[in-house]
């Protein structure tokens, strides 16, 4: 959502299959690198290793994954609470 493109993209199924199994993740040019880093932790291809799976109080808990610095300024107590403002100004 943050690029536009899916983290994995071969030329066929099966190339997009074998980059998946492989791990073959490549992140656009001048991507955020917090951004980059939490991709990378949420698309580790054993679960118990990801980001935010991983039991409480671990390095790989929920709150862990609040906590990562791309979320930084994140208030996710009061999320339910904030009204959401949308720009309606033409481009």
């Amino acid at each position: 959502m943050l690029t536009g493109e899916v983290p994995f993209n071969g030329a066929t199924e099966y190339k997009t299959l074998n980059m998946i199994k492989e791990r073959d993740l490549k992140f656009p040019e001048g991507m955020n690198e917090h951004a980059k880093d939490l991709i990378d932790k949420l698309l580790q291809k054993e679960p118990h290793y990801r980001l935010g799976s991983g039991p409480k109080n671990s390095d790989n808990d929920f709150d862990a994954l609040k906590r990562h610095p791309f979320f930084e300024g994140i208030n996710f107590e009061s999320l339910n609470s904030q009204e959401i403002k949308i720009d309606t100004k033409p481009e």
